[in-house]
């Protein structure tokens, strides 16, 4: 099914996030929750990714978790 369609008129049917390489995928609200307190002191590398038919768009960008 159709997750969505956003504001570049595409209509997205699954989203998958990367963190430093490893997969998680959004939940049944095309929502990640993560804990920062699951996250040791460093540069993250994030990867929002979403699909749309055999497409897939992906955004990335770093987060640093400092304590």
């Amino acid at each position: 099914g159709t997750l969505g369609t956003y504001e570049d008129e595409r209509e997205y049917d699954y989203f998958e996030f990367f963190i430093n390489g490893v997969s998680y995928q959004a939940g049944t609200s095309n929502v990640l929750t993560l804990s920062t307190t699951d996250l040791n002191s460093q540069v993250y590398v994030f990867n929002a990714c979403a699909r749309s038919g055999s497409q897939w768009y992906c955004n990335t960008f770093h987060i640093q978790i400092s304590r």
